[in-house]
């Protein structure tokens, strides 16, 4: 009986893979950013509301964090008008997770039941798309074992989409991942269900929480109201309901006998009660190791190479690129911050701040010679369809040439003739353009191509 009962949560579990990789594929061919609620649920996907202030629509696999907590002080990100939302968002993010990674307390008296891995240590795919659509995660937490390894995950992602009530193609994709990982962990196999917690930052400058999990046929989606933030005191009560309200961080389980029966329903297990819908396996908000602790160690350094990790975006890039006014400026404030910083011993969050305007540009640069290099390619078709049509043209003029000759025996109508020149015409036109397009293209491979700029 126990190994057929094993069988059958294998078989479950690679049927929720495929079920959940399905659902993105479809998310993945709609080539928007923000879903419609019908896309949403053709690809089976359903909406469900959550709220961090009432008991009533509150999490069900996360409740709120019980112990005190005294945030560090620190330089809010305000929203500024002036500057672009991608850049504003990303400021917000850094603050975010700059707060969140200080939950922690200094000393050994952590909550119990936390870890914390960057996503590419814990075998979760790509979280990030940096060209047509950008979004990127952060952090990534999951719950220790207690007796037994729990699915629980959560991860704070951020988007350069404008939100609405919509649900972004960032989130879903960060999700589904999530929890076909989860599903594929050995450790975690007798549990089907792999909750999954996300923070989702959105221009301009807005945040919501997301809680997923999927029931066997549908991926649940419950998700907030969106958070205004551009102001500092809305982020007061927005951290105030994260202290109280909600589970950023890691999951510790909690549950006793007497909740195995819930609802009128007995359980015949504690696995079973936790795979069900209606289970709300406790969890608490904790935060992980500081996300800036590699970069003090960084600027606190001397040596010149130490700092070059901030410069990796940059290199490689042509001379023969002209670099925008904006970037230039940003990269002389950058560079004479720098310096201010290796003699004084570092400030981060100034740093950080540089690093979040620099960082778009460097994509925005990348996307533009992705966009260049796809150009001189449909340039290079363009080049071979003309020279196949100057020759079919070459061969047709040939042809009536012939023709021509004749006339004299009065086999053709004169009135045809009038064909041969319009046919002159348009090889002539063909090979204007085709002139045009060989110029064109190499001055693109020049652009691209010349230069003795810096290479990695």
């Amino acid at each position: 009986m126990p190994t057929q009962v094993g069988e059958m949560v294998l078989e479950r579990r690679t049927h929720y893979r495929r079920a959940l990789r399905t659902i993105m594929q479809t998310i993945c061919r709609l080539e928007t950013e923000n879903i419609d609620q019908h896309d949403a649920e053709k690809a089976g996907i359903q909406q469900r509301s959550m709220s961090l202030e009432s008991s009533f629509d509150k999490p069900y696999f996360f409740i709120p964090y019980q112990d005190e907590y005294h945030p560090t002080e620190r330089e809010y990100s305000t929203y500024v008008p002036d500057v672009e939302d991608r850049l504003n968002c990303e400021g917000f993010h850094l603050y975010m997770d700059s707060c969140i990674s200080q939950v922690y307390p200094e000393d050994d008296n952590r909550p119990f039941g936390v870890g914390y891995k960057a996503w590419p240590d814990l075998n979760l795919g790509e979280l990030a798309e940096y060209s047509k659509y950008y979004w990127t995660a952060s952090f990534t937490g999951f719950a220790l074992p207690t007796h037994e390894p729990l699915p629980h995950m959560k991860c704070l992602i951020h988007s350069e989409a404008t939100g609405d009530n919509r649900l972004l193609r960032g989130e879903l994709i960060a999700i589904v991942k999530i929890m076909t990982a989860r599903l594929n962990t050995k450790s975690l196999r007798p549990h089907t269900v792999a909750p999954v917690l996300l923070y989702s930052i959105m221009g301009p400058q807005q945040i919501r929480v997301l809680e997923a999990y999927f029931d066997g046929k549908n991926l649940i989606i419950r998700k907030t109201k969106l958070y205004d933030m551009k102001q500092e005191d809305m982020e007061t009560g927005f951290l105030r309901e994260i202290e109280y309200k909600e589970n950023v961080g890691s999951l510790n389980q909690r549950y006793n006998k007497t909740k195995l029966k819930k609802e009128g329903k007995e359980y015949n297990s504690c696995i079973e009660y936790l795979d069900s819908d209606v289970a709300a396996a406790t969890a608490q908000l904790i935060s992980f190791e500081e996300q800036m602790q590699k970069d003090r160690k960084v600027i606190r350094g001397s040596e010149e190479d130490q700092m070059k990790w901030f410069w990796v975006p940059f290199w490689g890039w042509n001379n023969s690129i002209q670099m925008s006014k904006k970037t230039e400026e940003a990269t002389k404030t950058f560079e004479a911050t720098r310096k201010k910083l290796i003699g004084r011993g570092g400030k981060t969050m100034q740093v950080t701040r540089l690093i979040s305007i620099l960082r778009p540009l460097c994509f925005q640069f990348d996307d533009l010679i992705g966009k260049m290099g796809t150009a001189i390619t449909a340039l290079n078709e363009t080049v071979r369809l003309f020279d196949s049509q100057a020759s079919n043209y070459s061969s047709i003029i040939i042809s009536l040439e012939r023709m021509k000759l004749g006339v004299d025996s009065r086999d053709f109508d004169l009135r045809d003739m009038n064909i041969e020149s319009g046919i002159h015409r348009a090889v002539e036109s063909f090979t204007k353009v085709k002139k045009l397009a060989e110029e064109f293209q190499k001055t693109a491979l020049l652009t691209i191509q010349g230069g003795d700029g810096d290479k990695l």
